[in-house]
């Protein structure tokens, strides 16, 4: 099928008169819209909370041959970003071209079209703490700004930070980067370590010192599901897929389309699994006493010994996502269309 996708460019970037092409991508001024068109966008930018001047915020527009409205938002956003990526210089600094989401999709096959919609469904949203009247409890961010300065509690804190920036970051590379930070903050130890091991240990699997060190009645009953092998497999050769480009982004700079999609999302999900896994055993090493992120993996088999419940948790919810990781991916929800 053949689609349409038109979305908005940041009103601080560069103004044309009148529509420029680049090579199967046009940006046009607002003049150019028809009415059809301004009542779609209208509704795009209410659905996402967006607000531009109409006066200077440029349509950015392609066609595009794809299975669904979906795959064509996603092949558009590649291209489009590839065109501003190449406008920015031109703005001397002084402008942000930034591609909105605010647009709208047209199937010029059947004349269906639609706004691109916010998802209703999880979705950033209030979280409403639980008061204890007796006795405020001290939760972990107090208890970890309240420690003595030390390496562990710095790296800790770095961790939380490029968390964060995942959580905030739309791009689906930047998030799993910045997910890779946080757990890299707190994994490295030397220059060039390759972390895929740790990032492993820290989901469960006895890697390395933990598979030595641990009780062997802890391991048989890790190792004792149906899915464990292949689970295991897939998961370390995705992770060992995405650190090769990592390092190619930091040294090289590739760019999101420059990798496999699925390699991403599913770096994501695996990610996103076990950078907080990862925080739980720093917060407990830091209440043993320990200082140093060095020290963290020295005890690290000690301290998942001691975590309770974890066969359980390892069978009924480690293996149980990374399964079927796209329960723990967002990115089929990160635009919605109109009914066909």
């Amino acid at each position: 099928m053949t689609f349409l996708v038109v979305r908005i460019i940041g009103d601080k970037s560069l103004v044309f008169p009148k529509a420029h092409g680049y090579y199967g991508v046009e940006i046009r001024p607002r003049a150019s819209d028809f009415p059809y068109e301004v009542e779609l966008l209208n509704q795009s930018a209410e659905s996402y909370g967006e607000q531009f001047s109409d006066l200077t915020a440029q349509r950015i527009v392609t066609i595009v041959e794809s299975e669904s409205p979906y795959e064509a938002d996603q092949q558009s956003n590649e291209i489009f970003n590839e065109v501003l990526d190449c406008m920015a210089p031109a703005t001397y600094g002084l402008g942000e071209t930034i591609l909105l989401q605010t647009g709208f999709i047209r199937n010029l096959d059947t004349n269906w079209r639609s706004p691109r919609l916010a998802p209703k469904s999880l979705r950033p949203s209030p979280s409403f703490k639980i008061q204890n009247w007796n006795f405020e409890s001290v939760d972990r961010a107090q208890a970890l700004l309240s420690f003595e300065d030390s390496e562990l509690k710095a790296a800790l804190l770095r961790s939380h930070h490029w968390l964060r920036r995942s959580h905030l970051e739309s791009s689906i590379q930047l998030k799993a980067l910045f997910l890779w930070f946080a757990i890299e903050t707190l994994a490295t130890l030397r220059k060039g370590e390759n972390i895929v091991p740790k990032i492993m240990q820290s989901l469960g699997f006895p890697k390395g010192k933990i598979g030595q060190q641990l009780d062997a009645n802890i391991l048989r009953e890790l190792k004792q599901h149906s899915d464990y092998e292949l689970v295991e497999r897939q998961t370390e050769a995705t992770l060992e897929e995405f650190r090769v480009f990592r390092n190619k982004v930091v040294h090289y700079g590739f760019r999101e389309w420059d990798v496999k999609k699925e390699t991403l999302t599913d770096s994501q999900a695996i990610l996103m699994l076990a950078a907080p896994r990862l925080h739980g055993y720093s917060y407990d090493a830091l209440f043993e006493g320990i200082e140093t992120v060095q020290e963290l993996w020295e005890f690290f088999p000690l301290l998942v010994a001691l975590s309770p419940d974890q066969i359980n948790d390892f069978h009924g919810t480690v293996l149980y996502l990374l399964r079927d990781r796209k329960r723990l991916s967002l990115e089929q929800e990160r635009v919605v269309f109109v009914s066909l």
